[in-house]
């Protein structure tokens, strides 16, 4: 797959379960997933890292910004250095977009 390795916003699925993992308990915010709500095109879901609940927010609304990208293994890498501003969804995914250009993001 050819975007395979390309940093992106985590599915709302890959956010609950970096949560149950507990590789990022340093995280305590709403974080944004790539998932848009079918029952509202202007809404996008979330996962609160301080309880692990998922909802939904108005893609207006700002929250934080967490990428990773799949290994060839099929794992999931984590940015290490996440974004510490808060973002509408349109701006997230232009942020993941972007650190797609930079070449020493590892």
């Amino acid at each position: 797959m050819k975007n395979k390795n390309k940093w992106r916003l985590p599915t709302k699925d890959e956010l609950a379960e970096l949560y149950r993992s507990g590789n990022l308990n340093n995280i305590s915010n709403d974080l944004w997933s790539s998932i848009t709500c079918a029952s509202s095109t202007s809404s996008a879901w979330i996962v609160d890292f301080s309880s692990g609940l998922q909802g939904y927010s108005y893609k207006a609304n700002s929250n934080y910004v967490f990428c990773v990208r799949t290994k060839k293994n099929g794992k999931l890498k984590c940015q290490k250095n996440p974004s510490l501003s808060r973002m509408n969804w349109n701006q997230a995914m232009n942020y993941a977009d972007n650190l797609n250009k930079q070449k020493d993001i590892k």
